[in-house]
């Protein structure tokens, strides 16, 4: 059973189902409000006030830090398809400018040969930005290799949409944890508080067999092992971090 007192809970994840903390919370509440008066000099005045409000805020912060970390892989999912999008438009422009036989010089202007990790949201930017720059400043080349004003279109919509998926991947992913901490903390606090109430019914109630038996079954049941969790999807590479590898497609799904 959890030790942490009441004021300094732990963010660490309870060794329970939190169904089983709620339920093991409103138990231990019922016991202390029916023998509030015989309990009240042995517990701290806030505990009860205060285990009643975490027992209500449990039902919130728990499918709250779910919608977060769902959101959080949803943003993911959006930043993933903008990088493959924007890279798509590259390989595109950088096979065009190719064929047509460009120089050298100008074959590097448009990133040709130039290092690109499609998941790298720095790279894939980066590209993005130069291939517009050279195209709008030399339309006529632009248009000798085939690359229309729509292509550039298509490349600035691209090159904004992974900003704005990179910037809600990072408020979801740093949100996410700030949600799980509340959640652990509050289930921590609950725990915290049946022990103090088991403890104290303990004391009042150790000539009185019928009523101590209740306060002694105030106890976390052992955790069920659930169903091995599938692996977690490889996160995408910020725009802080450093390529390491050489560059590599797109894997095909389906």
């Amino acid at each position: 059973m959890a030790k942490a007192s009441l004021s300094t809970a732990t963010t660490a994840h309870p060794n329970q189902d939190f169904s089983a903390v709620a339920l093991l919370g409103l138990k231990a509440g019922n016991l202390a409000l029916l023998h509030e008066a015989s309990l009240a000099p042995r517990l701290p005045p806030s505990l009860l006030p205060t285990l009643l409000a975490d027992l209500d805020r449990l039902g919130v912060v728990v499918p709250g830090a779910r919608q977060t970390r769902h959101e959080a892989k949803v943003a993911t999912a959006d930043q993933q398809a903008a990088l493959h999008a924007g890279y798509t438009r590259v390989k595109a422009v950088r096979a065009a400018v190719k064929k047509a036989g460009a120089a050298a010089e100008v074959q590097k202007a448009y990133g040709v040969g130039q290092l690109v990790q499609p998941a790298l949201v720095r790279d894939v930017k980066a590209v993005l930005k130069q291939i517009l720059d050279r195209a709008t400043a030399n339309p006529e080349e632009a248009g000798s290799f085939g690359i229309l004003p729509k292509d550039l279109d298509a490349m600035t919509t691209a090159h904004e949409a992974i900003s704005a998926a990179d910037r809600a991947q990072d408020q979801k992913q740093a949100g996410a944890p700030l949600s799980t901490q509340e959640r652990n903390r509050t289930a921590n606090r609950i725990l915290a508080a049946v022990a103090r109430i088991a403890g104290a019914g303990g004391l009042e109630f150790a000539d009185t067999p019928d009523v101590l038996a209740a306060f002694i079954a105030l106890k976390p049941a052992p955790r069920k092992t659930g169903a091995p969790k599938a692996p977690a999807a490889p996160p995408i590479v910020t725009a802080k971090e450093q390529p390491s590898a050489p560059e590599q497609p797109f894997a095909k799904t389906g």
